[in-house]
């Protein structure tokens, strides 16, 4: 490719593919050739019209006024979608995950965005649990036009009207909801410069304006080489804040497999890997500590049930290139930290789910709780909870998978019963859900069909509903504060 005394060289590749370059040293003693190649890998440009592809990420600053309160995001997108904006209509939307440093366990965050304007069409997050079970989700639509006509914000046709139109909903119990929309208006500058954090940029200035009272709602500088805005002035954000700015401070566009999962800690045997299709791949290698385990052109392997100890597992992707040269992804660490599946309890009479699981008996009878062996099981432990205080009261302790309640046993009233597991390796799974035991008074429960008393045994069975009543209103708080969660 070149013979001469410069110490550079530049390579205009004509087409994708693998290039090896090595270089040769001459004197007048003779040639020296480096050991080393020089591997290049031109990654073919992605199919379709999509602006966006899997793996691409941006990294803003957050600026909230007037808190003047700061925040740092990245936007990952991890895949692609059709769903149905704020107007009912449908819209091809990217998937970006949200990642913020300052996130606690479990606290999430997504954005699903439109592939033609780049802008929101739903939002979603949700708190960390052990911070509490609020959340918030946006719905959004965006209608532009030019003349009447529909066009896309960022075509060469560019429009000068936008209907807007949001639903954003408060996940507090009683909080309302916020409704927006708006008619406005559009203006758009091109050969804008703008300089940010990340740099100087020649953009596309887009302002939008409400017509009713002549804000400018949001400003947006995008930029064709990020693929993105760089800048966004957003003065109807839709929070606590009057108005939040955004600024690009690093973008990557990938030129190595990426994975979808995050670095997480797994308490479940069953797991997926999931990674982006990257362009140009024939297929794929993944490796688990350096063990091959997958090869093929999907996009996941399931992990089920392959790992019984704690551990840290180190996954690669490789992507098999043209000219089976190979490239290798960072490396995803998955910890594991097993908890075993607590026992699923069943009666014998059977349980009645129609309201609550539930099984009636008398203080007279007895009842049978069992559940299936749990493999690598040392013991199982039955608890009864109070239904006054919440005391939790070990009622049996044992490796049997069945236990028979009888006489003086459980209390008169409702009983609520859940059970753990402990394994061989001392682990203890959480409580079980929960069943409940109604032993009712049978010498009070003969009056009900007493026509002397029957106002009396007719004040029992509304005590004995409102007991289920509270019970069931209790558990299904709390069930629905887990499910928050």
């Amino acid at each position: 490719r070149y013979r001469g005394t410069s110490e550079m060289f530049i390579f205009t590749p004509e087409e994708p593919g693998t290039y090896v370059f090595e270089i040769e040293s001459f004197n007048s003693n003779g040639s020296i050739r480096n050991s080393q190649p020089l591997v290049v890998i031109v990654i073919p440009e992605q199919s379709g019209d999509e602006l966006w592809s899997a793996g691409m990420s941006w990294d803003y600053s957050l600026r909230h006024t007037p808190s003047e309160y700061l925040q740092n995001k990245t936007y990952t997108a991890i895949g692609s979608e059709i769903i149905t904006d704020a107007f009912g209509q449908s819209r091809s939307t990217w998937i970006l995950r949200v990642s913020d440093d300052e996130y606690g366990e479990g606290e999430k965050a997504y954005r699903w965005v439109d592939s033609k304007n780049l802008l929101n069409v739903k939002t979603y997050w949700v708190d960390a649990p052990s911070e509490s079970s609020y959340y918030q989700e946006g719905h959004l639509g965006w209608n532009f036009t030019k003349e009447g006509v529909k066009v896309d914000l960022l075509s060469e046709n560019s429009p000068t009207s936008l209907h807007f139109n949001r639903t954003n909903i408060i996940g507090v119990p009683g909080h309302p909801n916020g409704y927006d929309e708006t008619m406005n208006s559009v203006i758009i500058e091109h050969g804008v410069e703008l300089t940010i954090g990340a740099g100087t940029f020649e953009t596309t200035h887009i302002s939008i304006i409400d017509e009713r009272d002549g804000v400018v709602s949001w400003e947006l500088w995008y930029n064709s080489t990020v693929k993105n805005y760089i800048k966004i002035i957003d003065r109807l954000p839709g929070s606590h804040s009057e108005m939040v700015v955004y600024e690009l401070t690093g973008y990557h566009i990938p030129t190595k497999p990426q994975f979808i999962n995050e670095e997480v800690n797994f308490s479940v045997k069953d797991y997926v890997i999931e990674w982006t299709e990257f362009e140009g791949a024939s297929s794929y290698q993944l490796l688990e500590n350096g063990n091959l385990i997958y090869e093929g052109n999907n996009t996941n392997f399931s992990i089920q049930k392959k790992h019984t100890e704690d551990g840290i597992y180190n996954y690669t992707l490789v992507a098999i290139m043209p000219s089976d040269y190979i490239l290798k992804s960072d490396v995803l660490i998955i910890q594991m930290i097993y908890i075993p599946d607590p026992p699923i309890l069943v009666t014998n009479p059977d349980l009645n789910k129609d309201f609550i699981p539930k099984v009636n008996i008398t203080n007279t009878e007895s009842v049978t709780v069992s559940w299936d062996k749990i493999e690598n099981s040392s013991w199982y432990s039955i608890i009864r909870i109070d239904e006054n205080t919440g005391e939790e009261i070990e009622i049996y302790n044992g490796t049997e998978t069945s236990i028979s309640f009888k006489v003086g046993d459980l209390e008169i009233g409702l009983n609520r019963i859940r059970a753990k597991v402990t394994l061989d390796n001392g682990k203890t799974s959480d409580l079980s859900d929960s069943i409940y035991i109604n032993v009712m008074d049978s010498s009070r429960s003969s009056l009900l069909f007493s026509g002397d008393n029957l106002t009396r045994g007719s004040v029992v069975i509304a005590i004995t509903i409102t007991a289920l009543v509270f019970a069931f209103g209790l558990r299904a708080i709390r069930g629905g504060k887990n499910n928050d969660f």
